[in-house]
């Protein structure tokens, strides 16, 4: 969608606020959004900023801000001003987010107390995982151990 170069929305009877998000229209270059019923302040930045013929906004008399001559009041000042559906875009964004991350949580939790749980319950499996874990760590230092000692007496180590 962001690659759309060329836009024709004119006489479609379309009401309401252009959104912002029709500025991150990176390959626009023709717009056309004439003879609707259009109002509040045309979206600045990007690509928008390069297209300045005011004949685009034609016909929409309540449409502020360059490229046209009718300045915003400040209810509609860019501050002020949050489209409709970029409200909503942020709601649903912000409940991805936290739904996210209750998964998250929730998986580290349960996946967790899954090991715990199990190695709290049996006996058997608790003693068979601290004797895997005591012997990889003696394994890893002797071989570091090697190694150390290999490097101080002949200059090398199997890393080079």
């Amino acid at each position: 969608m962001k690659s759309l170069e060329s836009v024709d929305i004119s006489q479609d009877q379309l009401s309401g606020r252009i959104p912002n998000s029709i500025s991150s229209l990176t390959s626009l270059s023709y717009l056309n959004l004439s003879y609707n019923n259009l109002s509040g302040p045309i979206p600045q930045g990007r690509q928008l900023s390069t297209l300045e013929d005011p004949f685009i906004y034609a016909g929409n008399q309540f449409l502020c801000r360059p490229p046209l001559p009718n300045a915003c009041s400040p209810d509609d000042s860019e501050h002020g001003y949050q489209d409709e559906d970029e409200g909503e875009d942020d709601k649903k964004d912000k409940m991805e987010k936290l739904w996210f991350y209750f998964v998250v949580a929730l998986g580290y939790i349960v996946g967790f107390w899954t090991v715990m749980g199990s190695l709290l319950m049996k006996r058997s499996w608790r003693q068979a995982y601290f004797q895997y874990i005591d012997k990889l760590s003696q394994r890893i230092s002797v071989s570091w151990t090697i190694a150390s000692f290999q490097e101080r007496f002949t200059g090398t180590s199997d890393a080079e």
